[in-house]
């Protein structure tokens, strides 16, 4: 049985059918009617390609949780939005999307906020 990385996953090009060339993250931004086809309904799907679009989806959920996290420590610890950008090297970009963070910049953050969160409680301020 083959181990699948999150890498192979977020590298994987589909060498068949009709997304033939394309990346498998793509399609399943852009096509997710073929991705719930090719895990419900397809005759012959390829067992490593099933492994890596629940490792992708998975991936999401835990993104997902995370934006929100984030979110909510960002409000929480006062955080100034530029500078953590600044921080991860990203643009100040007028609509910020936690989705330009990947999901361990993510983390990170998250956890430097609620440590700032900890120490403002811990100070009397919230």
């Amino acid at each position: 049985e083959d181990e699948v990385t999150k890498e192979d996953a977020e590298n994987y090009v589909f060498t068949f059918g009709k997304h033939e060339g394309e990346k498998l993250t793509d399609v399943m931004k852009n096509n997710k009617q073929f991705i719930d086809w090719y895990l419900n309904k397809c005759d012959k799907p390829k067992p490593v390609v099933i492994k890596m679009i629940k490792l992708l989806q998975e991936n999401e959920e835990d993104k997902s949780d995370a934006i929100v996290r984030f979110q909510r420590a960002l409000v929480d610890s006062g955080q100034d939005l530029d500078e953590l950008l600044e921080y991860y090297n990203k643009e100040k970009i007028p609509e910020f999307n936690a989705n330009d963070l990947t999901l361990e910049q993510m983390e990170g953050a998250i956890k430097i906020m609620n440590t700032k969160i900890e120490r403002n409680k811990a100070n009397g301020n919230n």
